[in-house]
């Protein structure tokens, strides 16, 4: 048996869903091929544009692990530098979402999805008024609404509403913006919103319900990723059926081709469709339903069918469903009774009976694709029916519509316990973050990452450290493993540190380390980082496909590591210049102590500003939600349908990822208010530093420099007590100092 592959994954670290579905489909392939695989999350693409030095340290920390091949996001940030390019030209590469010359790609071709989107609007809701949203980097998407637009006479660039209109902002910020441009800046009449991401088509509908307009009555709205939050809002979007994990399932397959052959098609096309729900003013209807195919002239109708044709009819069902052939074969008898006159209930008593014990409330794909191919598989064998026995059409018709009715409303009750149960586990990872933050050394850190990760259901955990003792070295030229966490325990053992080395045929002892047991592994990988300050890096053996509960331990163990070097470097700092102060007697340490005291007390401040928000943060309502859904758990499919608490309840589980965004930002916000705090304590104990053996020289300094460095160091009290300075030096006045 050959050496096991080992691939990597280069993903955005997104909040949504879908990141999640692409590793998936990659952990779904890479298990059937026997072939290990870590994902490598990196920076947002806003945050990536903007500093090259996070690309630069991204690159560094690919090339770390000598994979075998690589995926990567087409559309990233990531491969969007020639550094990228010339560091991985040796090894076979797949872009994943969008098309890269010379290397093979599986793409989404959404260009047709818009024009159908707009012929729908225009030919059969009339609409003519359509104003299209741009994505955040332009793509085909945009030449294709320009182009039908055009097609019919009604294109307006004033309906348009560019990627340049919207820089800089959050997706959800990005909805409301577009409304208040269309509607207040512009002062257009519009009658239709093409957007192109769930959580701006859900602001852009919260905006419009808030100025009195009705969608889809006034304004029809449509989006282009089909997810939870497009099925279940209200009204649903009208969307594209984006299949996410057939990207991620399709990119590996093509990659493992491509390793083994040399060779892989250039482009592998991943086809979807239009859904069309309430938001533009449909029933609602899935594209996964197919049309029938009127050319199968079946001599023999289903209530005609042999014992044995029903067992290979059972077979296909049992083939592309959750159902196994007996439970298959057991419904198609039921089923078959029910149309030859019998009751309709033991066939739907039958289905509820097989949802129980198959515990399928963590498949809800699965479960939404039953009743369709069920119909599929079934209906050409009514056709025979047509002309003489319509009514048996009819009867079959109204069991297809019961079961999706009953596998509906069990996928939606399936999404709000995998809720519950996603927010149980937020309330435990904001629990640990605050436990994190309390530690002051990494070694009880680490004792107290040992000790909660078991609440959170990790398998694995792997954790390495820069060594910075050599500030003339590169952060990759000397790290260490710091922890290693598997099966539940933390393992002893002598830390393996790694050296830089010129040849890519050795590892930094990561097959040793991670791959130790006989089976392939999908292991989430993230850097250790706040701002520019790097720490090394973290690997999870994942126990379920949560991507963001990943995301989130490592920022949280990001944060604790970084509040232990700055406290670290203001320990050091104050302990140097009291040994200085003792042995120098220096009249003026007094004076530099207290300037260190008063930046200690902004950072006190900042501090216990830190310990408020992590009070603040919006757990309680969360807490509140779910104790409101725990007490109506028995009820749960009727109050998710029909209870107004309930659909309220929904939109406020939407609305949560906005919350928590701000909260992420308030912490940012004092994180770097603190690294601001140390970096100053630096300047003063280096000028300290200076004053030996230097003669007492005056020196010319601009006072308005000074002013701004005094500013700083009390700005998280001026922060505090809501003072807004105002600066302005109208000339530099230079001062003689010493």
């Amino acid at each position: 048996m050959g050496k096991r592959l080992t691939i990597g994954l280069l993903d955005e670290n997104a909040y949504n869903e879908y990141h999640g579905m692409i590793a998936s489909g990659v952990r779904m392939s890479a298990k059937k091929h026997d072939i290990n695989v870590i994902r490598i999350g990196h920076f947002l693409t806003d945050i990536t544009t903007r500093s090259e030095y996070h690309e630069k340290i991204l690159h560094e920390y690919i090339e770390q692990f000598n994979f075998d091949g690589l995926m990567f996001l087409g559309w990233g940030r990531a491969f969007s530098n020639d550094n990228f390019r010339s560091m991985f030209k040796d090894i076979p590469t797949v872009s994943i979402g969008m098309g890269v010359a010379g290397i093979p790609s599986i793409v989404f071709l959404g260009e047709s999805y818009i024009e159908e989107i707009l012929n729908h609007l225009i030919q059969v809701h009339k609409r003519s008024k359509i104003a299209f949203i741009a994505p955040i980097s332009p793509d085909t998407r945009v030449k294709a609404y320009t182009r039908t637009m055009k097609q019919y006479n009604l294109y307006d660039p004033q309906l348009y509403i560019s990627e340049k209109d919207l820089i800089d902002l959050s997706i959800n910020a990005r909805g409301v913006r577009a409304v208040d441009i269309l509607l207040d800046e512009r002062k257009l009449k519009i009658d239709a919103i093409v957007s192109l991401y769930n959580a701006e088509t859900y602001e852009i509908i919260k905006a419009l319900n808030a100025r009195g307009i009705r969608v889809p009555e006034d304004i029809a709205v449509t989006s282009y990723e089909e997810g939870e939050i497009s099925r279940f809002s209200s009204p649903s979007f009208t969307t594209v059926n984006f299949l996410w994990k057939e990207l991620g399932y399709y990119g590996c397959e093509t990659l493992h081709t491509l390793i083994t052959n040399g060779e892989a098609p250039l482009v592998t096309e991943i086809s979807g469709g239009v859904i069309y729900r309430n938001s533009c003013g449909c029933i609602p209807h899935s594209a996964e339903v197919a049309d029938l195919d009127l050319s199968r002239q079946l001599k023999k109708g289903f209530l005609e069918l042999s014992q044995i044709e029903l067992e290979e009819i059972a077979e296909r069902i049992a083939a592309v469903t959750f159902f196994t052939i007996k439970e298959a074969w057991l419904l198609l008898d039921k089923f078959r009774q029910a149309i030859a006159g019998s009751s309709e209930k033991p066939f739907l008593s039958e289905l509820e009976m097989i949802l129980r014990r198959a515990f399928l409330y963590e498949k809800h794909d699965d479960i939404g694709q039953a009743s369709v191919m069920f119909r599929r598989i079934l209906i050409p064998h009514f056709l025979p029916y047509r002309r003489n026995r319509k009514e048996l059409i009819v009867r079959a018709e109204d069991l297809f519509v019961q079961m999706q009715t009953i596998l509906q409303a069990k996928r939606t009750v399936a999404w709000f316990s995998d809720e519950i149960r996603s927010n149980l586990l937020k309330l435990t990872l904001n629990e640990v973050g605050q436990i994190f933050i309390t530690n002051f050394n990494v070694k009880s850190l680490m004792d107290s990452i040992e000790t909660n990760l078991p609440r959170i259901g990790v398998n694995g955990c792997y954790i390495y450290l820069f060594d910075k003792s050599d500030s003339s070295s590169g952060l990759f030229d000397n790290y260490s493993l710091e922890f290693e966490y598997r099966d539940g325990r933390k393992v002893r053992r002598r830390k393996v540190r790694r050296r830089k080395t010129n040849s890519r045929n050795e590892k930094a002892n990561f097959d040793e380390v991670l791959f130790r047991d006989d089976r392939s592994y999908f292991l989430l990988s993230h850097l250790l980082y706040v701002g520019d300050e790097f720490m090394g890096f973290i690997l999870f053996d994942p126990s379920y496909m949560d991507l963001r509960i990943y995301r989130t331990l490592g920022l949280q163990i990001s944060t604790a590591l970084n509040n232990i070097i700055m406290f670290k470097k203001l320990d050091d700092g104050y302990r140097k210049l009291m040994d200085q102060a003792h042995r120098r007697g220096m009249a003026d340490s007094t004076a530099v102590l207290h300037d260190i005291a008063n930046i200690m007390n902004s950072v006190n401040v900042t501090t216990q500003a830190m310990e408020n928000l992590m009070g603040n943060c919006p757990v309680d309502d969360l807490v509140m939600a779910n104790g409101l859904l725990s007490e109506k758990a028995d009820e749960l499919e009727s109050f998710v349908r029909d209870d107004r608490k309930g659909k309220l309840l929904m939109q406020f589980y939407a609305d949560l990822g906005g919350e928590f965004e701000k909260f992420s930002e308030k912490m940012q916000a004092s994180i770097n208010r603190l690294m601001d705090s140390t970096r100053l304590i630096e300047d003063i104990i280096n000028v300290q530093q200076s004053y030996t053996g230097v003669r007492s020289n005056l020196e010319s300094v601009e006072l308005g420099a000074i002013v701004d460095d005094i500013i700083r160091m009390y700005s998280a009290m001026i922060d505090k007590a809501g003072i807004k300075v105002v600066k302005s030096y109208e000339t530099l006045v230079p001062a003689l100092v010493q």
